[in-house]
């Protein structure tokens, strides 16, 4: 008879020792994998949305910022930085806006000129371009039609980071 019992309390030894193991089963390790997973599936797309909201929020302001000093320009000297063809915002451009402090080439707004409300120059109307959020390393796009005058354009490439002249994707402002 004691033999009879041996085997069962063996059994029920090595069962309870098994069932308070410190280990994971392997289910129980892909279970929780999945459901990382799963979070990871969700938060990912979530995190890029909110990457590419929070870009056209910069994107918009710096474009407002832009567009103040392109107006405060135009009451000065009674004229728009010219810059015909569109593309990147031309060292010129930069150097009228920031009196100087950014870009290069001939401008207006120096010294040896006075605007039309009587201010010397240079005059700065902005402290500097900033990059586009989209297109890091490269200025905003800008174009002025009809030479001096107006209107003119403001554009990020947009979330897609081609320039589509101020379509599709494209955050865009203008006076016209």
């Amino acid at each position: 008879m004691g033999e009879f019992w041996r085997p069962k309390i063996w059994k029920m030894e090595v069962r309870t020792m098994w069932r308070s193991g410190k280990g994971f089963t392997l289910i129980e390790l892909m279970v929780v994998i999945a459901i990382i997973l799963i979070l990871a599936l969700i938060a990912v797309p979530a995190y890029r949305n909110m990457q590419i909201r929070a870009k056209k929020a910069r994107a918009q302001e710096d474009l407002r910022n832009i567009a103040t000093a392109l107006e405060a320009f135009f009451v000065d000297w009674n004229q728009y930085p010219e810059q015909s063809t569109a593309g990147e915002m031309s060292d010129e451009v930069k150097a009228e806006l920031t009196g100087g402090q950014e870009g290069s080439g001939a401008s207006i707004n120096t010294s040896s000129h006075t605007s039309a409300t009587g201010e010397t120059g240079p005059i700065s109307y902005i402290n500097s371009i900033p990059d586009d959020p989209f297109n890091p390393g490269h200025t905003y796009y800008y174009e002025c039609d009809d030479g001096h005058s107006g209107p003119w354009y403001l554009w990020s490439v947009g979330p897609d980071g081609t320039s589509d002249d101020r379509g599709d994707d494209d955050i865009v402002r203008t006076n016209s």
